[in-house]
């Protein structure tokens, strides 16, 4: 069991929160969603009722079936980098529907 934090780099109140949940033996993990893509890859799947797959940043992999609360404190938005083609930046990605 685990919550995942989403907030800046840089933030007082959500450093407090995450030594409060450590010293009460609670696995943290904190991400930034301006790392997006650059530094933040997401693989996810709804599986029945619950979310599958995983968070990926240059220092780790979280899973997304450890996650069981969510604090949505002050991320930033995501950009796509400059040097995306038009090809990359006209992309829509397709969704399968199952038959």
């Amino acid at each position: 069991m685990a919550v995942l934090i989403l907030a800046e780099d840089i933030d007082a109140t959500c450093d407090g929160m995450v030594i409060a949940l450590h010293e009460r033996g609670q696995v943290v993990h904190r991400v930034n969603t301006a790392w997006f893509p650059a530094h933040l890859s997401v693989s996810a799947r709804l599986c029945g009722d619950q979310w599958v797959g995983h968070l990926r940043t240059p220092g780790r992999v979280i899973e997304l079936e450890e996650i069981t609360a969510v604090w949505y404190r002050t991320p930033r938005a995501y950009q796509f980098p400059a040097e995306l083609t038009p090809a990359e930046k006209a992309y829509k990605p397709v969704q399968l529907v199952a038959a």
